[in-house]
Formats: structure tokens, C-alpha cells, sequence
């Protein structure tokens, strides 16, 4: 399955194994340009490396827009430069479309650079606010007391480092423009 017969399964009534039709294969160049990948349509899924399908997938579900898209470790897996794309393109969506966006996430520097609003979860709120409040140079101490006081710190427990103890979730609003 190529990257346009993928993204063509949700955007025609004709199944794609009679060929994706004209007006599908524009709006599909429309969407790959829109995340950095134009000449990828005819490739098969299967060679795409990692940040090219998470590319693929943030398309798919871009088209139609969404009042909210929820993002899960967006960035796991992929090396520094998948990483610096997606975030430009999710940035672009953000600025231009007005896409509001809530993404989980252990990375804080990635939290700290794209983020307006931060919730820090830890089994309950633990923190919420504009990032420079809450991702501060405490947070890790008083994660870490909320896990214990919680039970997870006991000797019979597993060692897991403590950026696995919670989840941030970031917020993006929706820009005035739109």
C-alpha cells in the first residue's frame, strides 16, 4: 500500500484497489506538501522511515481539520531532525490553521519550546500553568515526594527513572485569528 492509496482509504467512496481518484490525489499532494513530504505518494508505507509515517499519520488526521488534536509522545522514537520537522509542522498548523493542540509528554524541553499551557499529572494535578511557572528546577524533587508519598518508592517497587512517574500534558490554544 503507497502513501496515497493510506491517505485516499478516508478521502473517496471508491475502494483504492480500482485507483485513487483525481480530485483525491490533489487534496493528498495538498496534505504531503503541507508536512514536508510532496514526493513520497507513490512510496509503499512499509520503506517510510519513522518520522516520514508519523508525518504520513499527523496528514491523515489533519484532513479535516480538527478543533483539537491530541498528541501521544509525539516525538518518541524519531532522531533530532524527524523531531525538528514535526515540531515545525505542528507549529505552521498551530500558527496558520489554528489548530489547537494537546500533547502527553516526557520531554520537557520539547514541552518548554512549544507549550503555553502545562498540566503535570502525577495519579492527580500536580502543577498547572504557563510553562515558565510550572516546569521549573523543583519539578523533579516534587514529583519525586509525590511518588513515594504515593507508595511507588518502596524498596519492593520497580526502579524506573522519574521522568516515568508522570505525564505532562501541554496545551496549544487556538491563535485570536481564527
Amino acid at each position: 500500500m503507497t502513501v496515497a492509496d493510506f491517505l485516499a482509504l478516508a478521502r473517496q467512496r471508491r475502494p483504492v484497489c480500482f485507483g485513487v481518484e483525481r480530485g483525491t490525489r490533489r487534496r493528498i499532494a495538498e496534505l504531503l506538501s503541507r508536512v514536508g513530504l510532496a514526493d513520497l505518494a507513490d512510496r509503499p508505507l512499509s520503506v517510510l522511515s519513522g518520522g516520514e509515517l508519523r508525518r504520513v499519520l499527523l496528514a491523515n488526521a489533519i484532513d479535516p481539520l480538527p478543533e483539537l488534536l491530541l498528541l501521544d509522545e509525539p516525538a518518541s522514537g524519531l532522531d533530532e531532525m524527524a523531531i525538528v520537522q514535526m515540531e515545525d509542522i505542528l507549529l505552521a498548523l498551530q500558527r496558520e490553521a489554528g489548530l489547537t493542540v494537546l500533547m502527553v509528554s516526557h520531554d520537557l524541553d520539547q514541552v518548554r519550546r512549544l507549550a503555553d499551557r502545562v498540566t503535570v499529572l502525577n495519579r492527580a494535578v500536580q502543577r498547572d500553568g504557563p510553562p515558565a511557572e510550572v516546569l521549573t528546577a523543583d519539578l523533579p524533587a516534587i514529583l519525586l515526594a509525590a511518588r513515594w508519598a504515593a507508595g511507588a518508592g518502596d524498596r519492593t517497587s520497580n526502579t524506573r527513572s522519574w521522568s516515568a512517574a508522570f505525564s505532562v500534558c501541554s496545551f496549544w490554544r487556538r491563535s485570536s485569528a481564527v
